[in-house]
């Protein structure tokens, strides 16, 4: 399910692909995800903001997509991210999701629904 993942958010997000994006872990509730350090690097030697807002939307939305039913469309519609410290080498984050917060979001969905999940924190690991 990983690799299956991870190459769909490769193939339909080009920016995935430069930045270098990859799944390194996956569970029903939580997944973590890299950037490459050399092709997410600023001016000053550490990761460009943009792509730690990458990788985190890219946690978030992969760990959300990989539990929807094939055949709905997901569209993270607002995100918000503090940047606490700069990043040195690779971007590493990993999105949670608490497993009733999922499954009650799961239960809502429909052939035509818009419904609303909020995750609450996606984490860079520094």
């Amino acid at each position: 399910h990983k690799t299956e993942l991870e190459a769909h958010i490769r193939e339909g997000i080009p920016l995935a692909r430069s930045a270098d994006f990859r799944i390194l872990q996956l569970t029903e509730n939580s997944v973590v995800v890299r950037g490459g350090a050399n092709e997410n690097i600023n001016v000053h030697g550490t990761a460009f903001a943009g792509s730690l807002y990458v990788m985190c939307t890219l946690a978030s939305w992969g760990l959300i997509y990989s539990r929807i039913p094939t055949g709905t469309t997901l569209v993270m519609a607002d995100a918000q991210i503090k940047y606490r410290s700069p990043v040195m080498g690779d971007i590493c984050a990993q999105a949670t999701l608490e497993p009733a917060s999922l499954e009650a979001f799961l239960n809502t969905l429909s052939p035509v629904s818009y419904t609303h999940l909020r995750a609450h924190e996606t984490s860079l690991h520094l």
